[in-house]
Order: C-alpha cells, then sequence, then structure tokens
C-alpha cells in the first residue's frame, strides 16, 4: 500500500540516523506514483542538490521536469545524463519523448533512432516513433513502428489500442478491431470502449 508506505516513509524522517537522501528520494518515486507531482519535485530536488550524479536521481528529476511541463529544464537533465551515460537507450527515449511533448518530432525520431542503435530489442523506442507517426499524420510509418514493436513486447496492451485507432484512420476496421479486442485481454479499458463502440 503506497499511502502506508508514505507514512512509514515520514515517521522515518524523524530518526537520527536515517539516510535522509536515499528516504526522501524514496518517498519522491511513492509520491510520483501517487500522483502527487510537485511533493515528487521536491524531494528529487532536494536530493540532486546533494548528490547530482545519480542516475536513478536525475532520471526521475528528468521526468519529474516533464510532467511539470518544464521542456528545457528537462531536456538540460537528460544531456547531462547522456554526457555521463552514452550508451543509454532509456535515457534516448526519455529525451525524445520530451522532443516529442515539445513538437520537435523529428528531433524525437532522430533520438529514438539513436536509442534503438544502443539497444535492438527495446520496444519502447519503436513504440515511442510510432506515437510520433500517428501525431504527424504518417499512420502508415506509424503502423510498421508498432509491428515491430510488438515483436519485442507482445503482451504490451497499449501496442494493440494504438495499432488499432491508426488501422480505423487507414481504413481497416476488421483488423482494428482485432487489436482492440486483444488490447483489451491484455487490460486495456480504452480499447475496451473503442471495441464497444466501432465493432459491435
Amino acid at each position: 500500500n503506497l499511502e502506508k508506505s508514505l507514512k512509514y516513509l515520514n515517521k522515518s524522517m524523524t530518526i537520527n540516523d536515517v539516510d535522509t537522501l536515499q528516504v526522501k528520494f524514496i518517498r519522491g518515486l511513492v509520491y510520483a506514483q501517487l500522483g502527487k507531482d510537485n511533493k515528487a519535485f521536491k524531494d528529487f530536488i532536494y536530493v540532486r542538490k546533494h548528490d547530482s550524479f545519480n542516475y536513478r536521481i536525475m532520471l526521475n528529476l528528468g521526468v519529474s521536469y516533464a510532467k511539470r511541463r518544464s521542456f528545457d529544464s528537462a531536456k538540460k537533465v537528460f544531456n547531462s545524463l547522456l554526457k555521463r551515460y552514452p550508451d543509454s537507450s532509456s535515457v534516448y527515449n526519455k529525451l525524445g519523448l520530451i522532443e516529442a511533448l515539445d513538437c520537435n518530432y523529428k528531433k524525437a525520431l532522430k533520438l529514438h533512432k539513436k536509442a534503438i542503435k544502443k539497444d535492438t530489442d527495446n520496444f519502447k523506442s519503436y513504440f515511442l516513433r510510432g506515437n510520433i507517426y500517428a501525431e504527424m499524420g504518417k499512420n502508415s510509418l506509424a503502423l510498421k513502428e508498432y509491428n515491430k514493436a510488438i515483436k519485442f513486447n507482445p503482451t504490451f496492451s497499449k501496442l494493440y489500442f494504438e495499432k488499432g485507432v491508426v488501422l480505423i484512420k487507414l481504413g481497416n476496421k476488421q483488423k482494428a478491431c482485432k487489436n482492440w479486442k486483444k488490447a483489451s485481454g491484455f487490460g486495456s479499458k480504452e480499447a475496451h470502449k473503442n471495441y464497444k463502440k466501432y465493432c459491435k
């Protein structure tokens, strides 16, 4: 239970010999999972001031900036991480996602391509490239990326949901319904709604 974990972490802060940085970092993660992004951000900022070389701290701080739509700050964090961890496909993906949110689609596609070079079976890179192509209205290219992603993660419900959306736009209702049904089987509520709306 996340709320119970939070109470325990807050209580542990009163103990004299506790590792404050470790507790605040874990508390930040819990806040983020609870959707309390402002509180998570404060904890990550505090920890970063005392340990700016920790990969996980910087990664979560970058995500926290992105949630606040502070894209320039998020980019600075992830670019600094890339200097230290140039082989991290995860950082390339995070940076690509932020560039996409900031509507820099071509730059985002290049970053996800670099992530794939670092980790060829990284389904997230293909999935995120598919989302960008879909946003750009390039549905055939989006479909190709989703199909690549499915090869590496055939149980990720969001892949089948987004693939269904693209297939509808391409005029293939039958295949769209098939993908939404599959996504629904993997627990996607939004896919279940679309299946009921378009396929029955």
